[in-house]
């Protein structure tokens, strides 16, 4: 009898530290800051946190039950990747940086962390993976690269018209630059020039006076602030006369 007694104390006792530690881990994995998902070992999807249907848009009545890697978060050519990694995570816990795709479509850069997780005894309850949306550090990364690229080339014995064309080549990384054009003001003659310009239409940058010309070019040059003016902007500057 008190082999039976001590039997249902420790399977009771078991049943609570279990279900203590099932509570401490859906408050942890709802609160959690980053996208949260929470699969069995076959990356059948169990759970999503509220972070994961803000990054990609999903909620989770429309994943629940699908495989984490159906394409659904995937572009096409990650599916594979996905695969493997959910195949990895078996053997041990892994971080890489990749492409994942939105509910509408969009391709964003991410950083994933994977693993195992594991609540009493040791026995595996399944596999959660962790999603942090790197866009704005890889744009930062790509900006700091254009930058050496351009001081690097500032720096090496080019001609000025290779290094007006490598400056306009890079910041095609970063911007759209079909358009574009360097203008450089020379204070003695009062003129702003145009040593190299690319244009779908003008085919001709004239020479314009500085001092009398109230262009959106002189308005950059003489403010010495960088500008983003949208049409709406750009009526609204020339009704205040800021711009002719």
């Amino acid at each position: 009898v008190s082999t039976q007694v001590a039997t249902a104390i420790e399977r009771k006792r078991t049943e609570e530290i279990l279900s203590a530690n099932q509570q401490e881990f859906a408050s942890l994995f709802t609160s959690c800051p980053e996208a949260l998902v929470y699969t069995d070992e076959n990356s059948n999807i169990l759970n999503i946190n509220p972070h994961f249907t803000e990054l990609f848009g999903y909620t989770l009545e429309e994943v629940k039950g699908r495989n984490i890697n159906d394409g659904m978060i995937h572009p096409s050519n990650k599916i594979e990747e996905g695969r493997k990694l959910s195949k990895k995570v078996l053997k041990e816990n892994y971080y890489c940086e990749t492409i994942r795709k939105k509910k509408d479509g969009t391709l964003f850069p991410v950083a994933i962390s994977s693993s195992k997780l594991i609540l009493i005894k040791g026995q595996k309850k399944g596999i959660i993976g962790t999603y942090t949306d790197i866009t704005e550090r890889k744009q930062n990364e790509k900006i700091q690269e254009v930058l050496y690229n351009i001081s690097k080339a500032a720096n090496s014995p080019i001609s000025l018209g290779q290094l007006y064309k490598t400056i306009h080549q890079e910041l095609g990384n970063i911007i759209d630059t079909t358009n574009f054009f360097i203008a450089l003001v020379d204070y003695q003659k009062d003129e702003v020039y145009f040593p190299y310009f690319v244009d779908e239409k003008d085919k001709d940058f004239p020479i314009i006076n500085f001092s009398e010309t109230n262009s959106l070019t002189v308005y950059v040059i003489k403010t010495d602030q960088p500008l983003l003016v949208d049409y709406k902007k750009l009526k609204k500057m020339i009704a205040q006369r800021e711009l002719q």
